[in-house]
């Protein structure tokens, strides 16, 4: 596959509400006006394209209809942008997402956190106000369902859906 660096405009990356079993909370797109983000633009072939999905079962793939991109060093533009999102939603704290620190971007207008400051959160909301990050991903390690149980009922619902002009790929038929 070939992958190349561009800028993606009017989007950040932060973490999806959700916890991973390996303990980090995972990368999902989420609309923000103004921030360029850096991401790797992938050209693949149709099935190349179905076996990223099929690995993917916890995103969907969609068109991102607003997406504007701009590549790196490149003389083709970009015509169709399409995205793997997660299913659950970015993360957001106090009704506002998040962004990921350790991803470039800039103008960003979010708060980026770590990784381990991330967990901080989620470990207060699964375990506790005093839990901590080594407390979670111990807890993950240790009962994964039991931590994937609580973390539905207090960081799932802190999830915003990508608020663009996106459609489902691949796009309904109208009927």
């Amino acid at each position: 596959m070939l992958v190349l660096a561009a800028e993606l405009h009017d989007f950040d990356v932060g973490p999806a509400a959700s916890l991973a079993p390996t303990a980090y909370m995972p990368a999902t797109l989420f609309a923000s006006r103004g921030t360029r983000v850096r991401a790797a633009i992938v050209w693949a072939t149709a099935a190349q394209v179905t076996q990223l999905t099929w690995s993917e079962i916890p995103y969907r793939l969609v068109r991102l209809d607003d997406a504007r991109v701009v590549m790196d060093d490149a003389v083709r533009e970009v015509d169709e942008c399409f995205a793997y999102t997660h299913r659950l939603g970015s993360f957001c704290i106090d009704g506002s997402p998040v962004a990921l620190a350790a991803i470039p971007a800039i103008d960003r207008t979010a708060i980026a956190l770590t990784q381990e400051q991330l967990l901080d959160v989620g470990a207060r909301l699964v375990m506790g106000p005093d839990a901590r990050a080594e407390d979670l991903v111990r807890a993950i390690f240790e009962d994964f369902a039991a931590v994937t149980a609580r973390a539905a009922k207090t960081v799932w619902p802190r999830s915003r859906q990508l608020r663009s002009n996106w459609t489902p790929f691949p796009a309904l038929e109208p009927s």
